[in-house]
């Protein structure tokens, strides 16, 4: 889920913080664009930390079209039943009752209607 991806990133962020303090050439093993066999054993494992993190980011970029295609189909259903309802016979006479019920100039010329 998203907020699993997003603590993957944040622990591997924090990692990357503590070890870019102690390594020279961190930062270019980091931005993994150096020559990962030429790297001492520490950037490395900063090179790998920097892969799972972009890895991670390009998860989250791949769902991300997905979660409001779903999210805007979702709300179109949502909007599809709340105007049945609003057309089913039901509604039509509960809005007539409720009309009814309140002083309404125009119900009261037409149809004699009164508040209760």
């Amino acid at each position: 889920s998203r907020l699993h991806l997003q603590s993957e990133i944040e622990k591997a962020d924090a990692q990357l913080r503590e070890l870019y303090k102690n390594a020279p050439g961190a930062e270019e093993a980091a931005k993994n664009r150096c020559d990962y066999s030429s790297l001492s054993p520490e950037n490395k494992r900063i090179y790998d930390a920097a892969m799972k993190v972009h890895g991670i980011l390009y998860q989250i970029q791949q769902m991300e079209p997905l979660l409001k295609k779903h999210m805007l189909e979702e709300r179109s259903s949502l909007l599809k039943k709340l105007e049945d309802i609003q057309k089913s016979t039901a509604s039509a006479a509960n809005r007539y009752y409720q009309a009814a019920h309140f002083e309404s100039p125009v119900l009261k010329r037409h149809f004699g209607f009164k508040k209760a």
